[in-house]
C-alpha cells in the first residue's frame, strides 16, 4: 500500500503535480482545486 502511494506521488510529482502549479498561476487557484478534487474523488 504504502509502495502504491509512493509512485502515484512519484508520478504526480513529475507530471501532475507541476501541470498544477503552471496552471495555477494561470487561472484561479480555486478553480484548479475545484477541479482536481472532481477528479480525485469522483
Amino acid at each position: 500500500m504504502v509502495l502504491i502511494l509512493s509512485t502515484l506521488f512519484r508520478i504526480l510529482d513529475n507530471d501532475l503535480f507541476v501541470l498544477c502549479i503552471f496552471m495555477a498561476k494561470i487561472c484561479n487557484a480555486g478553480f484548479i482545486i475545484q477541479t482536481l478534487m472532481k477528479h480525485r474523488f469522483c
